[in-house]
């Protein structure tokens, strides 16, 4: 599981999404067929079935929290947090959480069409029914989001909202690639490693620990790789990610200081200033209306 929860940014960005909470939007056609993402707490008392099968739409469905089992037909799965599975349109499959109560879901549920057009482009080409693509905290802001502009239609069209959750479903079988791409590659998965988890302290050393590798064949070799130090690539993928978050979410300094690993806003705008040349003032965006 790619998320901790100690820091007040990220765990405020998971509790968000732990709450049950769902946004829905009809379609203008006259059907049945809703578009929908939220977060469900899965449980027998809650839900009330097991079994699932949509014939005009299709859902993927990211774990927050707890487990349990996937099975469609011969096709059984276990899922822990971070791990995704589909509900794909016309055919009937079942999932049972664990009886702890503690199983969690944010899904994402859109027409069958817009499904079979993302699946034209290649979304589910080679690979499975359940995906592991981890828990992020930058796509924990990023589901928290789509959520807040579903329920806004006069900001956001439903085009839109479509088009981005195809996208999010896109970065989603990407970061599943790039997760089993690395099992193979020490070197992949610990740049995988090096990105992950920014808000926790990571000795490097470690890092070469977990890929397999004596220290002085990691560094060496993931030099030749990258053209920079274990530490200068982490911190690195530090500062990107904290540009990011400055130039698209309303984030005070505190919080995006602590999403990428700082004490507090003064340390992190100090090392911000030196790796951008400006402060992270400079790295906002203009919001709309703004002066």
């Amino acid at each position: 599981m790619h998320v901790q929860t100690g820091s007040g940014g990220r765990k405020g960005a998971l509790a968000g999404l732990l709450v049950r909470d769902l946004a829905f939007r009809q379609l203008g056609n006259g059907r049945e067929v809703v578009l929908g993402c939220g977060s469900l707490d899965h449980t027998r008392g809650r839900m009330g079935r097991d079994t699932y099968v949509f014939e005009d739409a299709a859902s993927a469905v990211l774990l927050l929290r707890g487990g349990g089992w996937y099975r469609d037909g011969a096709y059984e799965r276990r899922l822990a947090p971070g791990d995704l599975f589909l509900r794909l349109p016309g055919r009937e499959h079942r999932t049972t959480p664990d009886a702890d109560g503690q199983w969690v879901e944010f899904f994402l549920h859109l027409p069958r069409r817009a499904w079979e057009a993302a699946v034209e482009a290649g979304l589910t080409h080679g690979v499975g029914l359940v995906w592991h693509p981890g828990l992020h905290d930058d796509l924990l802001l990023r589901l928290a989001d789509l959520r807040e502009r579903m329920r806004d239609q006069t900001t956001w069209s439903t085009c839109s909202i479509i088009g981005t959750m195809v996208g999010l479903l896109a970065e989603l079988r990407g970061r599943h690639d790039a997760a089993d791409g690395a099992s193979a590659d020490p070197l992949a998965r610990a740049e995988l490693l090096l990105r992950a988890q920014l808000d926790q302290v990571l000795p490097v050393g470690a890092v070469a620990t977990r890929v397999g590798l004596p220290w002085e064949t990691f560094r060496k070799r993931f030099r030749a790789r990258t053209g920079q130090s274990p530490a200068q690539y982490r911190q690195q993928a530090r500062m990107q990610h904290a540009a990011t978050l400055l130039a698209n979410h309303d984030l005070g300094v505190a919080e995006i200081a602590a999403l990428v690993g700082y004490a507090d806003g003064f340390a992190f705008s100090k090392a911000y200033r030196r790796w951008s040349g400006a402060p992270p003032s400079a790295g906002r965006q203009p919001r709309p209306g703004a002066a």
